[in-house]
C-alpha cells in the first residue's frame, strides 16, 4: 500500500529534490543546512494547510452525499479520489464486477468502483472505518525539541570535529550555534518567552 506515493528509489528521489533546493555543488555547511530547514518548514507550512482545509471545509463533489459521513475527518484528496473512482465506474457500466480491479483497495486503502456503486445503490454512505487511517490523520504533533539523547550525539560529533581541521572548526561552530539557538528559542517558545535575535560566533 503507497497510498499514491510511487517512485523508482526513494533515496535518488530524495536526493533529486535536495538538489535543486541547493542549486549549488559549492555551498558550506552552514548554508546548507539553512537552505533545507527552510524548505522543510515550508513544507511543514502547506501540509497543515491542508490538513486544515480538510478539517473545516466540506469538499464539493457529485457525490457529495455518499461521502456526507467523512466531511471534516477524512483528507479532500481521499475523498476527490473515491469520487473519481465512482465517475470511473459509472463509464465502465455494466460487468462493473469484473472491470473494476479493485486496486485503489490495495494500494490507497480506500473503496473501489464497485464497493461505492454497491453503497450508491443500496442507498447507504461511506462510513469513517472504510477509509484507511491514513487518511484520518488531520493532525501531527509539532516537535518542539531535539531528543536529549540526540541533542548529546550532536554535541559529541560537533567537539569532535572541532579537534581537526581549522576550516571545519569555523564551519562547524557556525552550525552548532544555529542548531544550539533553533533548540533554545523552541523551548522558549514552549514557555512563551521571546526568540533570540542573533547568532554570537565563538
Amino acid at each position: 500500500m503507497h497510498f499514491g506515493n510511487t517512485a523508482t528509489s526513494r533515496v535518488e528521489s530524495a536526493h533529486s529534490v535536495v538538489k535543486k533546493w541547493l542549486n549549488s555543488a559549492t555551498l558550506t555547511l552552514d548554508s546548507i543546512w539553512t537552505r533545507v530547514h527552510a524548505h522543510i518548514g515550508q513544507q511543514h507550512v502547506e501540509i497543515r494547510k491542508h490538513l486544515e482545509n480538510s478539517r473545516s471545509t466540506t469538499l464539493a463533489v457529485a457525490q457529495a452525499r455518499l461521502f456526507s459521513l467523512l466531511d471534516g475527518k477524512v483528507s479532500h484528496m481521499a475523498i476527490k479520489m473515491m469520487s473519481e473512482e465512482f465517475t470511473r465506474g459509472t463509464k465502465i457500466g455494466m460487468g462493473l464486477d469484473i472491470g473494476c480491479g479493485c486496486s485503489m483497495v490495495s494500494t490507497h486503502g480506500l473503496l473501489c468502483a464497485c464497493q461505492l456503486h454497491r453503497l450508491y445503490q443500496e442507498d447507504r454512505l461511506v462510513n469513517l472505518d472504510d477509509v484507511h487511517v491514513f487518511w484520518r490523520t488531520l493532525r501531527f504533533d509539532d516537535v518542539n525539541s531535539v531528543p536529549a539523547n540526540d541533542d548529546v550525539q550532536l554535541s559529541e560529533m560537533f567537539d569532535e570535529i572541532r579537534g581537526s581541521d581549522p576550516v571545519r572548526r569555523r564551519i562547524t561552530t557556525f552550525t552548532n550555534n544555529i542548531i544550539q539557538l533553533k533548540l533554545s528559542n523552541n523551548k522558549c517558545n514552549s514557555k512563551n518567552n521571546t526568540k533570540y535575535d542573533s547568532i554570537l560566533l565563538i
